[in-house]
């Protein structure tokens, strides 16, 4: 369901929106912590993923080492993509890039997501597209 966050925009985006939210807890918080921003709850989610596909089209997550236990996990990201939309103050670039990223969370005991911090490459992705 994560992997599939950036096809909200897509013909099937509403299917894909509701199996990621369909994992989180009513009240979850999600920080993604280069930009500062943070998403509280069901609408949060919603909006953390339109915003991603706002920021990038053609965007793909890769999934790679994960692991949990104890009510925690994390996992690591590849992330490609073309930007074609401005990141915070910086425009929009039109070139492609590729980011590495980590995420942690923590889960309830009927196992949804209560809480996600998001790690990526913010000066990776800068100098990619050209912003450094």
């Amino acid at each position: 369901a994560w992997s599939g966050h950036y096809r909200v925009n897509g013909p099937e985006g509403e299917s894909h929106l509701a199996r990621l939210v369909a994992l989180m807890a009513h009240d979850v918080e999600y920080e993604d912590v280069p930009s500062g921003l943070v998403f509280v709850g069901h609408d949060g989610i919603r909006d953390m993923a339109h915003a991603a596909c706002q920021m990038a089209s053609g965007m793909s997550v890769e999934i790679g080492s994960r692991a949990s236990g104890g009510g925690s996990y994390a996992f690591e990201t590849v992330t490609t993509g073309t930007n074609t939309g401005a990141i915070g103050s910086v425009p929009a670039s039109g070139g492609s890039f590729q980011i590495w990223g980590v995420s942690i969370g923590s889960v309830s005991d009927d196992g949804l997501v209560t809480r996600q911090r998001d790690y990526w490459d913010m000066a990776g992705l800068l100098r990619q597209l050209g912003s450094t």
